[in-house]
């Protein structure tokens, strides 16, 4: 035994931290926060748009079995769960798939996904404004 704890550090053997820029802490931090909130929101299944008030359609509904005209640029939910994937954008029609960008507005996160046309709702104009 040399006389030293395990626990004591010896000056010779420590070393020197590594330079750190001066604003990485308070830009660290906020980031940090900020992160911790989008986390906080997502895990909370929040969404910055009101999606309780779109109706839920099932797949089987009259509604959803009805023949729409979907087109690029339009907007669109999923029927039977609207929280799930939030509001999506249709970027690409292909015979009775539907190509949409979600953009993770949704309770899933979920960005673009592939679905058949009887899953997804066009928003009504009336309550577009609600959202």
């Amino acid at each position: 035994m040399s006389g030293h704890s395990a626990l004591e550090t010896r000056p010779e053997t420590a070393q020197p931290s590594a330079p750190t820029p001066e604003f990485s802490c308070d830009a660290q931090s906020d980031k940090q926060v900020l992160v911790r909130k989008a986390r906080a929101a997502k895990k909370n299944g929040l969404s910055p748009y009101r999606l309780e008030l779109l109706p839920r359609v099932p797949a089987f509904h009259r509604r959803a079995r009805r023949r729409k005209q979907l087109s690029e640029g339009q907007l669109v939910y999923y029927g039977p769960m609207p929280v799930y994937y939030g509001i999506g954008e249709v970027k690409r029609v292909v015979e009775n798939y539907v190509a949409v960008d979600f953009r993770g507005t949704g309770q899933f996160g979920v960005h673009e996904d592939v679905f058949e046309q009887q899953y997804l709702i066009p928003i009504p104009s009336a309550t577009m404004n609600l959202l």
